[in-house]
């Protein structure tokens, strides 16, 4: 059943993967991260919200390693829409040890629910927000 979910979420948040967005946020947030490995220096704030606060830089910090592998952002979006249905995976092991029905259940809400798909299909500092919910 695990893996099913995994797959079902996966699924979901890579249907319309060449059609991802990748617009300034993106592009300065990579640019950000990938200018550690360029000039050894780490970024002390993140992106600029629209209220022009600078945003605190742990999405920038995370983001750092896998600007290493690669700074596309088709690979990018693989690797958040990976980690969501990793997340969905966790969910479910984590809640059968309490009940089967009950981890099926929440699991398929979460792997279904419209902002997790949304947020963990693509990349941008929003990612983080079911994580923290």
């Amino acid at each position: 059943m695990a893996i099913f979910l995994f797959f079902f979420s996966l699924f979901l948040r890579l249907y319309h993967f060449p059609e991802i967005e990748f617009k300034l946020d993106e592009s300065l947030a990579v640019l950000k991260a990938s200018q550690y490995w360029l000039t050894g220096k780490l970024p002390l704030s993140g992106l600029v919200s629209s209220t022009l606060a600078r945003n605190p830089p742990l999405f920038i910090y995370l983001l750092s390693p896998l600007t290493i592998i690669s700074s596309d952002p088709l690979f990018l979006t693989f690797f958040f829409a990976l980690s969501g249905s990793l997340a969905v995976w966790l969910l479910y092991r984590l809640l059968k040890k309490f009940s089967s029905t009950w981890a099926f259940f929440s699991s398929i809400l979460f792997a279904t629910s419209a902002w997790p798909v949304l947020f963990f299909g693509r990349f941008g500092r929003k990612i983080f927000y079911p994580c923290f919910q």
